[in-house]
């Protein structure tokens, strides 16, 4: 699949529900940068190598996607260097309130992956509920850097980690 296949087919959103009550073992996060090729276009990944460790991984079963779009870029349809920082900052607020309890977070980092004036930053999510209650206060408010839209999708078998994190 590729960067923004996951926008096109799609049927309706599914039912949101909680995954349930499990013990779960997450590593301490360990990114991974990789300069890669997108249909002939470069894109910057940041990704989390160690999240395929995650045990069991069916209570995040859940996969948001979020892609905001830049205002301002530079060569190659990168970011130029204040939205590349406000965008690092945003994602960095996301995970902290997507996760919530650092003992027994809502939510795992996949990473990012930057190019063509997008960013496309992706969890896995225990309860998508929640989060898009928390997404929907971010786009009431008004308060966020860009524009961007997200995506839940149920993913039991973490196909979009095997995509990223398997190349």
């Amino acid at each position: 699949m590729g960067i923004f296949d996951f926008f096109k087919g799609k049927g309706k959103q599914p039912e949101l529900k909680a995954s349930g009550s499990f013990e779960v073992s997450i590593p301490e996060e360990r990114f991974t940068c990789a300069d890669v090729r997108i249909d002939g276009k470069p894109y910057v990944c940041v990704l989390n190598e160690a999240l395929m460790e995650v045990s069991p991984k069916d209570p995040f079963r859940w996969y948001l996607s979020l892609i905001m779009t830049f205002e301002n870029t530079v060569g190659d349809h990168m970011p130029d260097r204040d939205d590349t920082e406000r965008m690092q900052d945003f994602i960095e607020y996301l995970c902290e309130r997507l996760a919530g309890d650092k003992n027994h977070p809502n939510a795992v980092f996949l990473g990012r992956v930057t190019g063509n004036g997008e960013t496309q930053a992706m969890w896995y999510v225990n309860n998508p509920g929640r989060a898009a209650v928390f997404l929907h206060s971010v786009i009431s408010s008004g308060n966020y850097p860009f524009h961007f839209e997200y995506v839940i999708e149920e993913d039991t078998e973490w196909k979009e980690a095997h995509y990223w994190l398997n190349q």
